[in-house]
């Protein structure tokens, strides 16, 4: 199948999706719109999770495994959260509000971790502060919001809008 991409901007390399797009683009979003929540589903039901005792992310550095907060979750600005593991490891963090990271912040994989294998179930929004980076993928129940300059090496999906401004983003392979 041959989609018709239409890009918004110069600074746009590769594709951007939206509904009013020609076709075959509105059913392409059908269906990946089905399999994101799904997904996202899927996530949000995955029992006995290790729950946040705190809200700030500050400096943690978590193994692989299931985590879940109460609350929103929150990465200072200049502050780092470690996910540490190997290339086979899977991480699932389950956000019961929104994720909010400060500027120059860093969602950093260690030990050959990969982005591909983290999964950011956020009930709400996230928002990534300017000049950051971020790895995983991010399913949202509403928003993503990227600052200026900061680097997502991942996938985000949002059930509804994405906001970004002089970006990079990095599809993880397969």
């Amino acid at each position: 199948m041959v989609l018709k991409i239409r890009s918004v901007h110069p600074q746009v390399t590769g594709n951007v999706y939206a509904k009013d797009y020609a076709s075959p683009t509105p059913d392409y979003i059908a269906s990946t719109s089905n399999d994101m929540l799904a997904a996202y589903s899927d996530a949000a039901g995955r029992p006995n999770p290790t729950v946040f005792a705190s809200s700030n992310l500050d400096g943690l550095s978590l193994a692989p495994g299931l985590y879940s907060s109460l609350a929103d979750l929150n990465l200072s600005a200049n502050s780092t959260l470690t996910l540490n593991g190997g290339p086979n490891d899977v991480w699932i963090i389950q956000v019961a509000g929104g994720l909010t990271t400060g500027a120059t912040s860093n969602i950093s994989l260690t030990g050959g971790a990969l982005p591909q294998n983290v999964f950011w179930q956020i009930k709400t929004a996230l928002t990534v502060g300017a000049t950051s980076t971020f790895n995983g993928v991010v399913l949202t129940g509403t928003a993503v919001t990227i600052g200026v300059s900061s680097i997502i090496h991942g996938r985000l999906l949002a059930q509804s809008a994405i906001t970004m401004h002089s970006n990079a983003i990095t599809k993880p392979a397969p």
